[in-house]
């Protein structure tokens, strides 16, 4: 593996932009806030499309690209090698993989994304700098090292795992959805919020902390008991509460 020295400049522009620049998408940066709603979904979204962006110029122009195609190929796994202590690996990343295995874990893509981004995918980064001693993961500039591909690919291919597995769940009773629907606005059925505390700084991640000083709003599921239908059928219709 290698810095890829060709890839063009407007690539690492557009990449430190959207990090360095959080809620103003007219300079190029997310137009959320990380660990805020909606930015794991962005998160993914911005990303899949930055890896299909790129994987387009790389075959174009493979001489440029060191190695290619194999040093640019999405992991499918995270690395064995990774997976050490001293390399940041624990119980908690551990509990994360093994969420990953059933993407029925993640009622929404949102939920997914601040998953990893604030997860795994920060383990990746400092994890792959410091065993493949590439110093560049863990700064802005990391696209012009090939492992950012292949940790971005593994990144992407949980995204892709997700929405096939929301096109393959169960199609519901329509009345009984739009009986949930009203029930929610009516705020008679709370839901749940998976990342009830913001995670503890310092974050092992190239990107932006947060500050661990405002909260991260969420109801709770503890006034109520739901079967694994109920929970089912909540995730499909969570995108209609403000509707």
């Amino acid at each position: 593996m290698a810095t890829i020295s060709s890839i063009p400049e407007d690539f690492i522009t557009e990449h430190i932009n959207w990090h360095s620049k959080p809620g103003n998408p007219n300079l190029g940066g997310r137009k959320t806030f990380p660990f805020t709603p909606d930015s794991g979904e962005e998160f993914l979204v911005w990303h899949h499309s930055f890896i299909k962006k790129f994987r387009k110029w790389a075959e174009k122009n493979p001489d440029k690209v060191p190695g290619y195609p194999d040093s640019i190929r999405a992991w499918t796994e995270i690395p064995p090698g990774l997976k050490m202590s001293i390399y940041g690996w624990n119980f908690n990343l551990l509990q994360d993989e093994r969420l990953l295995d059933n993407m029925s874990n993640f009622g929404t893509l949102d939920i997914l994304g601040i998953k990893l981004e604030w997860g795994i995918h920060s383990f990746l980064h400092n994890a792959a700098r410091n065993m493949y001693d590439e110093p560049i993961l863990m700064s802005f500039e990391s696209p012009r090292s090939t492992y950012f591909w292949q940790l971005h690919g593994l990144i992407d291919l949980w995204r892709e795992k997700w929405e096939e597995t929301k096109k393959n769940r169960l199609q519901l009773d329509p009345d009984a959805i739009q009986q949930l629907i009203k029930a929610i606005r009516r705020n008679q059925v709370p839901f749940p919020n998976p990342f009830p505390q913001p995670p503890e700084p310092p974050f092992p991640s190239p990107m932006p902390q947060i500050d661990p000083s405002i909260p991260f709003q969420g109801d709770s599921f503890s006034r109520i008991q739901l079967n694994n239908e109920e929970l089912e059928i909540i995730r499909t219709i969570r995108t209609f509460r403000n509707k």
